[in-house]
């Protein structure tokens, strides 16, 4: 498959513009869409669909700073018309197809089977866009301010979650009551385990800056005074690649055992600056680097569709079926990612 699939999830977080105010998607509908309190829950995330598809024609919709722009569009041209996002008001999700990708440059579309010189061809200029279709999952509980957002590209090339987060935050930001929301990638643990299952260890990078003082092996002051080195170690094994569970052990154990001789004093890797530790999955050959420099492990790979769904869940341009990939989605999200973000949800 010439593309590579993948979904990327994020945590969408509420900006009240008075600090430490806890403000949910609820209070949101009913102070700056006038939802009255009185509201039910169907009718206020009614509210917030409504607000969702209405921005979408919005100039907030595109983005100049990254020349993208995000769109839903009702023609027959659109192949996924059938999905217009649509809410699940009992779920406070919202999912569907949109349609996302760049504007801002010169360039020709043409036939690519068709090689004559004089080939018909339709202009693209800087005020058209071209766009790509992607799947999306939007979580807004209506009595928290963490939402989710799960997004479908099928490469990082042509990913629309720049643009789509660009638009998220300014559809929930009001002047003087609320500011740009913030988002943040995120891996959630079910799918971090999925990696570890299958991960070895690849690469161990070491780092530091030393300084010379000034003495050579001559006595002689070197020129300008004190100087400054920064010194790299990188450790690969061959042979054994330890499992992702034991990675960590074998770095660290590394560490304390080499060494190297620095103005008469040994000194021991556990001292470097920076220590990195990079780990990959042979079969999708995803790599993922983080640091040891602390306890708190940060892991946050690829998550790859090819390894979630089976080779007749795609079409054939490598696009997964809508259908089968919302379905896998809202059950993996509510069975594994909803416990980790709403723990008080569980009895």
């Amino acid at each position: 498959m010439a593309v590579n699939p993948r979904v990327d999830f994020y945590l969408l977080f509420l900006r009240p513009a008075k600090r430490n105010r806890f403000k949910t998607f609820r209070n949101f509908a009913e102070e700056v869409l006038l939802v009255p309190h009185t509201a039910s829950d169907v009718e206020v995330f009614g509210t917030l669909q409504d607000h969702f598809m209405s921005k979408l024609v919005s100039t907030i919709a595109s983005d100049d700073a990254i020349k993208k722009q995000v769109r839903w569009l009702d023609t027959e041209e659109n192949l996924y018309r059938a999905y217009k996002p649509q809410p699940d008001y009992n779920k406070n999700i919202i999912w569907g197809v949109l349609m996302g990708g760049r504007y801002g440059r010169n360039g020709l579309l043409v036939d690519r089977s068709n090689m004559d010189e004089d080939v018909n061809a339709d202009a693209i200029n800087p005020t058209k866009s071209v766009l790509r279709y992607f799947y999306f999952m939007l979580y807004l509980p209506l009595d928290h301010n963490e939402g989710c957002l799960i997004i479908h590209s099928n490469s990082r090339e042509e990913s629309s979650a720049d643009i789509f987060r660009s638009f998220l935050g300014k559809l929930f930001m009001d002047n003087g009551n609320y500011k740009k929301m913030m988002t943040r990638h995120y891996c959630p643990k079910y799918f971090q385990n999925l990696f570890k299952e299958g991960a070895v260890l690849k690469q161990m990078q070491f780092a530091d800056t030393y300084i010379d003082s000034g003495l050579n092996a001559n006595g002689i002051v070197n020129d300008g005074g004190e100087k400054s080195y920064d010194v790299k170690f990188y450790i690969t094994p061959h042979n054994e690649r330890a499992t992702f569970d034991n990675a960590i052990h074998v770095a660290r154990s590394l560490m304390q055992r080499i060494g190297f001789s620095f103005e008469g004093n040994i000194r021991y890797l556990t001292d470097a600056n920076t220590s990195r530790i990079t780990v990959e999955n042979p079969e999708t050959k995803r790599n993922q680097t983080f640091s040891l420099d602390t306890d708190e492990i940060n892991l946050c790979p690829a998550i790859d569709l090819v390894g979630i769904m089976s080779e007749n869940d795609f079409v054939e341009d490598g696009t997964p079926k809508i259908e089968i990939l919302h379905e896998k989605m809202l059950s993996i999200f509510l069975d594994e990612v909803l416990p980790e973000l709403r723990p008080d949800l569980e009895d």
